[in-house]
């Protein structure tokens, strides 16, 4: 699945990424330190480590097929680093990051509140934590709009689209149930809204 997705998926909505780099995470201060959990094969870690050169970015995923894709496609980078490592027990020290990040990853969690709570550990005061997930509420249009940019076998697009729908975006979240996990971990400031035109939520925390 993690192959698929790398392949399929994430060489398709690689616009998403840019704009999540550039809109949210350009001009980074000198020496930030920044967490991408759930890496995967390294896609958005690798925009923001080129966008801010100032910046160290750690991508951890469980996944060693998924962390062996990260470090080939980051050869050369000084400020990128990439590991094996779980969102339910990271082995990173406590207030370690200005900025902790998870996109489309906790809802492949046994835990989210555990995942996120992990994510506000290793996060610094007054650093932010931010996570995007699959809108459970997503509408027939968004989906449709958003698989229609996959390079898929012809024929094949409908059943995929309402494979994600059914499948992938019911184990996703909703505004309300991301509000109330970002919440618990005790976070200031929890902002959280839909993605517009597209199936994703984002939600947003300041570390007390």
């Amino acid at each position: 699945m993690a192959f698929l997705y790398d392949r399929v998926v994430a060489s398709a909505i690689g616009y998403l990424y840019d704009a999540l780099a550039e809109f949210f995470f350009a001009d980074l201060a000198d020496g930030c330190r920044f967490l991408d959990l759930g890496c995967g094969s390294g896609q958005v870690s690798l925009r923001i480590a080129r966008q801010n050169p100032q910046a160290q970015v750690v991508g951890i995923d469980l996944a060693a097929g998924q962390i062996a894709r990260a470090k080939k496609r980051s050869q050369g980078m000084t400020n990128l680093t990439f590991e094996i490592g779980n969102a339910m027990n990271l082995h990173l020290p406590d207030n370690s990051f200005d900025i902790v990040l998870s996109v489309a990853s906790i809802k492949h969690w046994p835990d989210m509140s555990q995942g996120i709570h992990e994510m506000t550990r290793v996060c610094k005061p007054e650093g932010h934590v931010w996570v995007i997930e699959v809108d459970t509420h997503c509408t027939d249009e968004e989906a449709e709009n958003f698989v229609a940019t996959w390079k898929l076998v012809p024929g094949t697009r409908p059943l995929i689209r309402r494979y994600f729908q059914n499948f992938v975006s019911n184990q996703g979240l909703n505004l309300k149930e991301l509000e109330e996990l970002l919440r618990k971990a005790n976070l200031k400031d929890v902002y959280v809204q839909r993605i517009p035109d597209h199936p994703f939520i984002i939600g947003t925390g300041i570390k007390k």
